[in-house]
């Protein structure tokens, strides 16, 4: 079952035509540089602006993407932006959380977002490939020599840590799906569905991921997709 990874994200990627170096030469324009930088400091949050605040200076419009779209997600609003969102859903209107998101990605021209789905797209196909990589890497090497248990405790490590960083990318994922569905693009929801489908399915097989479980990343993506086979890691709901 794990070599369904190798192909499922071949089959929905995007069709765009190659827009070449159009975002290194439109980077100024495009990026909206001042308002991304102004949404995270708005959360009051700290550990959310350490995690993004690369990201934020970042020359590639994907890195600024991705953090726009953790940032969507993930930021805990202060007690006056709850105040506010609460007060807004009162009269009606559309959830003020949104709007510097929505902001951020309707500025950007439709060749930068042909690029962004594009690379978002390249990027889970890539996961694919990581996630079917770590289900075939060995459990135990056997034996219990000392050399053969420092092994097996060596191979358990290399998996964990291979798993922990695949958890991110399927998070910071999410967050670009967001932005792109806000666009009406839907290549990388279809792709990171059949993704899912396969995680979901082989939940069970992946190794113990002992980082998960104490990650602020993947807890606080729980409260989000509480569905998510990634998200389960973080709040150790099968191991």
């Amino acid at each position: 079952m794990a070599k369904a990874f190798r192909s499922l994200a071949l089959s929905v990627a995007p069709s765009h035509s190659k827009t070449g170096n159009s975002t290194a030469q439109e980077n100024g324009k495009l990026l909206g540089f001042a308002e991304a930088e102004a949404y995270a400091p708005e959360q009051r949050d700290p550990w959310l602006r350490k995690l993004v605040a690369a990201d934020l200076q970042s020359p590639k419009l994907y890195r600024r993407a991705a953090a726009m779209g953790t940032v969507h997600r993930l930021g805990e609003a202060s007690p006056i932006q709850a105040q506010r969102q609460l007060d807004a859903l009162l009269r009606g209107e559309v959830d003020p959380t949104e709007e510097p998101a929505r902001r951020w990605i309707f500025g950007r021209a439709p060749s930068a977002i042909d690029e962004l789905e594009r690379e978002a797209c390249q990027r889970a196909e890539a996961l694919a490939q990581e996630l079917f990589s770590i289900l075939e890497l060995p459990r135990t090497m056997g034996g219990s020599e000392p050399a053969e248990v420092m092994r097996s405790q060596n191979a358990a490590r290399l998996s964990s840590a291979r798993l922990h960083a695949a958890l991110h990318r399927r998070d910071e994922l999410e967050g670009l799906r967001v932005l792109l569905e806000m666009r009406g693009r839907s290549a990388l929801t279809r792709q990171l569905a059949a993704l899912d489908a396969q995680a979901t399915s082989q939940r069970s097989a992946f190794p113990v991921c002992a980082e998960a479980t104490e990650d602020e990343r993947l807890l606080r993506a729980c409260a989000c997709n509480p569905e998510g086979w990634w998200t389960s890691f973080g709040s150790d709901t099968e191991h």
